[in-house]
């Protein structure tokens, strides 16, 4: 292949050789001028593809691959390389697996996302650390271990409670379980925590031979919003002054602040929570629904302004009317166990 020609396709090292070669058959001073001013054309041609190559490596080391993908290209206008094109491609290729992945990573953050502003915190965490393996940066991982951390710790409290618990020291119990609620949020605690505070206050023992207990006959069931419900967000207490409604639950110390419809069967307003009580990051829209017998209430509730955030369902705590003290029989016990059922008074056997 002629010199010219090499040249024309980019290969100036073998075009420069062959052109030098064709001298020692014949040549002129205007052949010997043209090589010689080739010769120094493509040494500053090789040195200026050097300098953007040296470039595109300092940016590819900063793992800035598209900007040093530029640089490289820019360096095979001035030089051709073969090794460079091959390095080029590789480069591509690993650009477009991590797209892939961070892709990935970032639809299953999204999901985590969700699942934590729907309050279900284990779920969310489970998504977090699926998606950090496919990509991540210093932000979600140091969350992530933030996450973890401060669910191991309510965990520890958590074990704690249930130690107390089983050896009835009810208040003890409920302190920790609460103190494991402020680490990580669980709609099922807060109504095992629910359940216990019942019993306590539902079935004291007083003393040896007295016991006060209360039938299912002796509670006072009053339609409509007002009293206690317990919620999968905790306690929740209603007080109702004309077409408003107030509310206050155990979760976040939050409160609640609606109005009545005509027909006073639904009601609609504001969720607010610690620390700030406001929206969107501490509060929300929220709607309730009553049943038609008075007894279960279904919600929803969202940051901001839409209801797409999940469920708020809750079923009504029915107060006592009277304290009916009797004696007790030689089996009655009062027991709660360690998985969060509760028994509030098991008369004549060990059923």
């Amino acid at each position: 292949m002629k010199g010219d020609e090499l040249y024309r396709k980019g290969n100036y090292s073998e075009a420069l050789n062959k052109l030098k070669e064709s001298l020692k058959l014949w040549s002129n001073s205007e052949r010997e001028k043209y090589i010689k001013n080739l010769e120094k054309s493509l040494s500053k041609n090789k040195e200026t593809a050097k300098k953007l190559r040296d470039e595109g490596e300092k940016l590819q080391n900063q793992n800035k691959l598209k900007e040093a993908i530029t640089k490289y290209k820019e360096s095979l206008k001035y030089w051709q390389d073969s090794a460079l094109e091959e390095h080029i491609r590789k480069i591509e290729e690993k650009i477009a697996s991590e797209e892939f992945n961070k892709a990935e990573a970032n639809e299953l953050w999204k999901e985590g996302t969700d699942l934590f502003n729907q309050r279900q915190p284990s779920k969310a965490l489970d998504k977090f650390i699926e998606s950090i393996k496919y990509w991540t940066n210093n932000e979600r991982t140091n969350y992530v271990k933030e996450l973890d951390s401060r669910k191991a710790q309510a965990q520890k409290l958590r074990d704690q409670g249930a130690i107390l618990q089983n050896q009835k020291k009810y208040s003890e119990a409920i302190s920790k379980y609460r103190e494991s609620l402020k680490y990580w949020p669980d709609p099922a605690l807060e109504e095992h925590i629910a359940k216990i505070e019942f019993l306590i206050k539902g079935t004291t023992i007083t003393n040896t031979t007295s016991v006060i207990e209360t039938s299912q006959e002796d509670f006072n069931y009053v339609k409509g919003f007002e009293g206690k419900w317990n919620t999968n967000w905790g306690i929740l207490e209603f007080t109702i002054d004309g077409t408003k409604v107030y509310g206050n639950y155990t979760h976040d110390k939050g409160r609640i602040e609606a109005t009545l419809s005509s027909d006073k069967k639904t009601m609609q307003g504001m969720w607010l929570e610690a620390p700030s009580y406001s929206p969107p990051r501490d509060g929300g829209r929220i709607t309730f629904t009553l049943s038609p017998d008075g007894n279960p209430i279904k919600g929803k509730w969202e940051y901001g302004n839409s209801l797409s955030g999940g469920d708020w369902t809750g079923t009504r705590i029915k107060e006592k009317k009277d304290e009916v003290i009797k004696t007790p029989t030689e089996n009655t016990r009062d027991i709660i166990n360690l998985t969060g059922a509760w028994i509030a008074k098991c008369k004549g056997g060990d059923n």
